[in-house]
């Protein structure tokens, strides 16, 4: 075993650390405390005297990145790196002999930090809690476990410890929910077959983190995930921990393999035999002679049924079980043994008769209420004779005093005649004040709109129109046409819908754009949150994406899907391009009113209707890095891992918010020169980024052309249901050739300290698997070419840095792309060819 006694042991090496950040997140610095370095597939404990005097290195964090930015992109547990062996403090009043600089846009840089969740050992490490009570893990339960901790665990499995005499054991793994307040409910994982293990653990299988300065402080504590495959391998060592519903699942399951779903007894004896005889295959889950054994018990001790009052339950409500019983128990078969079983049964005969008392009771109550009623009711009669005839004796009295009266008041109403005509001419005098002031704002308003549209107005005249136009809840397209869906959707193959798209493009758009690159970029819309369209300016990267919208059918007449947003610099969050809720109208208050009314439009259809009926919603943000997208597209980089499951909250301030559902898909395209911002890590970690290719501008015409959508008015659109059946995810199958190139790419990227992260591999891995079915449909160039396509949308646009281990970075690329992956091979080449000038190597250049 190696020994890390000096700094210069472990420069290179990935470090388990714990980071310290100051309270105010706009402070340049924060504190990284190594505690473990990865040697090999073993974690080896580092003696905090190493990094005297805290035991920490003192980060100081450069470029446009903050306190709080690094704690949103890396959390306070990661992995950081050290690869500068010169970091020693130059001041001698400083208390950390240790002083790096941190920056994430530079691989390579003094020191690097990787996510606890992007790197390996987020997997190969699952994290203990400690429950409040001690817990019975020999049988699975529903109830929830209360932890000593307030906070969620950080890895996606966890394991339960728990002291038993003198062992100290721990429960797991298990998949979970946190409710964020100390409770947690556990759930066994198809991995492991739905069972758990008891490891007695080793004192080298639970590494220990602290997460505080204070002697005493917050630790976090994970054991390694080979215990648990280790325990796994032995049958004897499994503690089943499914559920009876899921285990009565896999007997309905045995029994649909049967001519027909029955229950008497010799059918049931006969499924008794069924289940010893069925494989995991035929239940849908591992079945071991342990299950077969409780399956076989649900049907042959009916005496214990109430032990299975919930399994039975589950079962009964089966449509197929219940119609089925409800049919043999009211035959004219079954029917009267069932009603002689019923009534001769001493306990039901028994709550009979105590039911029918208690109608005798009632119906006598009822007898003597009524009679009760019809004394009173004369009582009443007798009353209201006596009540007519004073009242009669009295009313000619009144009746004089009416008379009076009624002179009195037609006086007083001749004199309101007369009060009323003169009010009618005096709204008719304002009336005709009304209509000559109206009439002169009607001028001056028109004069006023001619000047703005004449460029009369100066800077800073008016505020913005805007303001007078937000109404809460409501949208100028709140009722818009339906849109028109094309009857034939359900009828079309992936790979029909992509040569219809090809086809439009080509009549609607004097527009050839390849079946595979329509394919790509369909692949990457349905699949994920953004896609970025990057190349040279006036390329005519936005009117491809205005004629994709249209070919999509999402620019009809009437009832568009589609909006193009233009980006303006400073914006820093989404009110600068959508508005606000101003709490003092009541209203939102809009930025741009159309973008306003189509957001409002997406809240009413997120709330009220299903969204997999309608056409997807494509929005387009032109020029998108004339600000920094980190900012001002903040809440949908949050959402963008769950984007395709639950839509985005838009906080619009007030305590007011709108829902942007998940069929909205958005298309960036990026310019880069002097005037535009940089795109984030961060970002690029979770958008598809596609290079147009292209070298020629669009003639200005064209281009025109596509902004009035002339070409598109009457294509129909397609479902969003129907484009993600098509497009959308559909898991993580993979060619052994693909996994081949792509784990090749992979290790070449971890080698040169710019490892793809775990987020981006998910996200090749299911547009491999979701590309290469419709590629080969569309008889393209092979599997090779949908991992081309991946690397060179999803890999290549992270590479940034300057010096010797980029450039040794993209020419080991380049070696390994040459023969298979042409498009990665010509843009490494390039990046090569623009960063050998100045030193510095990137994507976007």
């Amino acid at each position: 075993m190696a020994d890390y006694e000096k700094l210069e042991d472990i420069i290179g090496k990935d470090l388990l650390s714990w980071v310290s950040y100051p309270p105010s997140e706009m402070t340049k610095v924060c504190f990284v405390y190594p505690q473990y370095v990865l040697s090999g597939d073993e974690l080896l404990s580092l003696d905090p005297g190493l990094f005297p005097t805290r035991g920490c290195i003192c980060a100081s964090i450069n470029g446009k990145y903050d306190a709080g930015k690094i704690r949103s992109m890396y959390g306070e547990v990661v992995i950081a790196r050290i690869n500068e062996r010169d970091i020693v403090n130059k001041e001698e009043d400083r208390e950390d002999r240790y002083f790096a600089k941190l920056n994430p846009d530079y691989i390579g840089g003094e020191i690097e930090l990787t996510a606890f969740e992007d790197h390996k050992l987020g997997r190969n490490l699952i994290q203990i809690v400690e429950a409040v009570d001690e817990a019975d893990f020999t049988r699975p339960f529903r109830k929830t476990l209360e932890t000593e901790t307030t906070e969620s665990p950080i890895t996606d499995l966890v394991a339960v410890e728990q002291i038993e005499g003198t062992r100290l054991l721990h429960y797991g793994p298990f998949a979970y929910s946190f409710s964020g307040e100390g409770s947690i409910a556990l759930t066994a994982t198809d991995d492991y077959q739905q069972n758990i293990f008891a490891a007695e653990t080793e004192r080298g299988d639970v590494v220990t983190l602290r997460c505080s300065t204070a002697l005493y402080g917050e630790t976090k504590s994970f054991i390694k995930i080979s215990a648990f495959n280790a325990l796994s391998k032995r049958a004897s060592a499994a503690i089943d921990w499914m559920s009876d519903a899921d285990l009565l699942e896999g007997l309905r399951n045995i029994m649909r393999k049967q001519a027909e779903l029955t229950l008497s007894p010799a059918e049931i004896s006969a499924t008794i035999k069924a289940i010893g005889e069925s494989s995991s295959a035929d239940a849908g889950f591992s079945l071991t002679e342990g299950r077969k054994e409780r399956l076989k018990a649900l049907l042959t001790k009916p005496d214990k049924a109430l032990e299975y009052t919930e399994v039975l339950t589950s079962a009964l409500s089966a449509p197929e079980m219940s119609d089925y019983l409800m049919e043999l128990a009211t035959s004219e078969e079954y029917w009267p043994s069932v009603k002689e079983l019923l009534v001769d049964r001493e306990e039901i005969a028994e709550q009979i008769e105590q039911e029918m008392a208690g109608y005798r009771a009632e119906a006598e109550e009822h007898k003597r209420q009524a009679e009760t009623a019809k004394k009173e009711a004369q009582a009443a009669l007798a009353d209201a004779q006596r009540i007519r005839e004073e009242a009669l004796g009295g009313a000619q009295e009144e009746l004089n005093e009416i008379e009076q009266k009624i002179s009195e008041e037609r006086g007083e109403l001749e004199t309101i005649a007369v009060s009323k005509q003169r009010l009618q001419e005096d709204a008719a005098l304002l009336e005709e004040t009304a209509a000559s002031v109206l009439a002169k704002y009607d001028r001056d308003a028109r004069s006023l709109l001619e000047n703005v549209l004449e460029g009369r107005l100066v800077s800073g005249g008016f505020t913005s129109a805007g303001g007078m136009c937000g109404k809460a809840r409501t949208s100028a397209r709140t009722s818009p046409a339906v849109s028109r869906i094309r009857e034939d959707e359900e009828a079309l193959a992936p790979e029909q819908i992509v040569q219809n798209i090809v086809s439009s493009l080509d009549t609607g758009a004097c527009r050839e754009v390849a079946s595979e690159d329509v394919a790509n970029l369909m692949v990457c819309i349905m699949s994920g949150n953004i896609t970025v369209l990057s190349g040279l300016p006036g390329t005519g990267k936005t009117s491809l994406a205005e004629a994709v919208a249209g070919a999509m059918g999402l620019r009809q007449d009437g009832s568009r899907r589609f909006t193009r947003i233009n980006v303006e610099q400073g914006w820093t969050s989404h009110r600068d391009y959508i508005g606000y809720y101003n709490p003092l109208t009541g209203a939102f208050q809009a930025t741009d009113q159309a973008v306003m009314d189509d957001v409002v439009l997406l809240d009413g259809e997120c709330r009220t209707t299903d969204e997999q009926s309608l056409p997807p919603y494509l929005i387009l943000l032109d020029e998108a890095n004339l600000s920094t997208m980190e900012n001002y597209w903040s809440p949908f980089i949050a959402n963008s891992d769950d984007a395709l499951v639950k839509p985005t909250a838009l906080n619009m301030q007030g305590g007011e918010s709108l829902l942007v559902p998940t069929s909205v898909k958005w298309i960036a395209t990026v310019n880069f020169d002097h005037t535009t911002e940089a795109l984030s890590p961060r970002f690029l970690n979770r958008a598809w980024v596609i290079d147009t290719g292209a070298t020629e501008p669009v003639a200005p015409s064209f281009g025109e052309a596509m902004r009035q959508g002339s070409g598109f008015g009457a294509e129909k659109a397609y479902s969003y249901g129907c484009l993600m059946a098509a497009f959308g995810p559909t898991g993580n199958r993979i060619e052994p050739s693909q996994r081949e190139l792509l784990e090749r790419i992979f290790s070449i990227c971890a080698e040169h300290r710019a490892p793809v992260s775990w987020r981006c591999q998910q996200a090749i891995a299911r547009y491999v698997s979701t590309a290469t079915p419709l590629m080969r449909a569309l008889k393209t160039k092979g599997e090779a070419r949908v991992v081309d396509y991946a690397v060179a949308q999803r890999v290549l646009p992270s590479i940034n840095g300057m010096g010797e281990v980029t450039r040794k970075l993209l020419e080991d690329l380049k070696k390994a792309s040459e023969k298979t992956l042409p498009k990665t091979c010509r843009l490494v080449t390039h990046m090569l060819d623009q960063g050998n000038d100045d030193g510095f190597y990137q994507f976007f250049c």
